[in-house]
């Protein structure tokens, strides 16, 4: 049983309680859930299927204490998880409610995004399951300033968040000092490549909640084209369990497929959706229509399956997957001017290959 197995068939709808995978399977399990952040969802989803019970905070505290850094029984890990997750979120959530209050009081139409709009939408059953470490909201370019001196009257002063000028769809971040995560005014849904997608003054007219219609479209593609993970046949597994939650939800019959692919049509994007739908239904079961590439998707999920089992062959794919980014016309025009191209895409791409054949540098001292 793969990690990825053990961590999609625990989160699967209809719980029951089928057998607890072994103990020697648990570490990698962990560490992929960790990474997609998954850990919460994964506590409530084993405590449903009677594979552990919950400890009162007193008592989870003693026993994690015998436990050496690193080695502390899985179980115990999940709870802790949820736990921190669970207070991280009601401090989020009582941000996000005191700033969108305050930006309507001063005329500025908001809508809350991603884990905001989940948890206010309802999809979650227990909202502690989702886990939510900053608030994305969507303002419109003309309020993005207004917006922020808002923020700035509330006490949130900037915060270092790697922010760099690719993500020209978002304000750099700010944080309220003592309180939990940051805060991102996002002017568009994605970057601005994949805008078109779902442009922002359409969700703005339809706010300040988004249709459960929108935020599937946001979600997928925030997943595998603002994140890249089509292009970097990556599985996006949060983004996936998420629309099994929506989909098996109350609000689940909202969603409008047929929208939702004109949406994708619209940036030429359908394999993107595709492969989301067909990832979502192999690894979730999820309630969402089968992909129209029958013969494609099948296809890309076995590759991403492949390259999560083998990180050193993901590394490999992912630096040969930029590689058509790297050569295009126009990164050719920007590096050198005007001409042709194709002496410098063959220099680019001899550097591009060497870099891939030479072994990576293990350093094992520190600095």
């Amino acid at each position: 049983m793969t990690d990825l197995r053990v961590v999609s068939s625990a989160l699967r709808s209809a719980p029951g309680r089928a057998a607890r995978p072994p103990d020697n399977r648990w570490d990698g399990a962990l560490r992929l859930a960790a990474a997609h952040d998954l850990l919460p969802a994964l506590w409530s989803a084993g405590r449903e299927r009677g594979w552990w019970t919950v400890l009162p905070a007193d008592a989870l505290a003693q026993v994690v204490a015998h436990f050496a850094p690193g080695s502390t029984h899985p179980p115990l890990v999940l709870q802790q998880a949820y736990d921190a997750n669970r207070l991280r979120v009601a401090d989020l959530s009582d941000q996000g409610r005191v700033i969108l209050e305050h930006l309507a009081s001063t005329g500025i139409v908001a809508v809350p995004l991603k884990g905001l709009h989940a948890l206010m939408a309802g999809w979650w059953p227990d909202p502690a399951d989702r886990v939510m470490r900053d608030l994305d909201i969507l303002v419109s370019k003309d309020d993005a300033g207004p917006a922020s001196r808002c923020l700035a009257s509330l006490g949130y002063l900037p915060f270092a968040t790697g922010h760099t000028a690719a993500a020209d769809h978002e304000l750099p971040a700010v944080a309220l000092p003592g309180r939990a995560g940051s805060i991102e005014l996002h002017t568009a849904l994605v970057v601005s490549r994949w805008s078109a997608v779902l442009p922002g003054a359409e969700v703005l007219d339809r706010g300040p909640l988004m249709s459960s219609t929108d935020a599937v479209i946001h979600s997928i593609a925030h997943a595998q084209l603002h994140d890249e993970a089509h292009l970097l046949a990556r599985i996006p597994l949060r983004a996936l369990h998420e629309l099994m939650i929506l989909a098996a939800g109350p609000r689940g019959d909202e969603i409008d497929w047929a929208r939702v692919r004109t949406s994708f049509r619209r940036v030429s994007a359908e394999a993107a959706l595709d492969a989301h739908l067909c990832q979502a239904r192999s690894l979730f079961g999820a309630s969402v229509p089968p992909p129209v590439g029958r013969l494609r998707p099948p296809a890309h999920d076995r590759l991403c399956r492949t390259l999560v089992s083998h990180p050193p062959l993901a590394s490999i794919f992912e630096r040969t997957a930029f590689l058509p980014r790297g050569l295009s016309t126009e990164r050719m025009h920007d590096l050198h001017g005007p001409g042709s191209p194709w002496i410098s895409r063959v220099r680019h791409a001899a550097h591009a290959l060497h870099r891939m054949a030479r072994p990576r540098r293990t350093d094992t001292g520190s600095a």
